[in-house]
């Protein structure tokens, strides 16, 4: 093998070894925000609320970059 050969087998292996040790890929996502429904409900509008609380998405071709 040449040195190259050599430079991206060992550049494969480190970049397969980092993305198998990426932490929290699997971990559950905990809100860092502690606030109540009802407070996200005043702060949200009814859209956001339904999207970022509940998991929803959005109507399809709504986005302001749709023409």
């Amino acid at each position: 093998m040449n040195t190259i050969s050599k430079m991206i087998v060992v550049a494969l292996l480190l970049a397969a070894a980092a993305f198998a040790a990426e932490p929290g890929k699997d971990a559950e996502v905990k809100d860092p925000v502690a606030k109540s429904d009802a407070e996200w409900r005043e702060q949200l509008t009814p859209e956001q609320y339904r999207v970022m609380r509940e998991k929803g998405t959005e109507a399809p071709f709504s986005g302001k970059f749709n023409l």
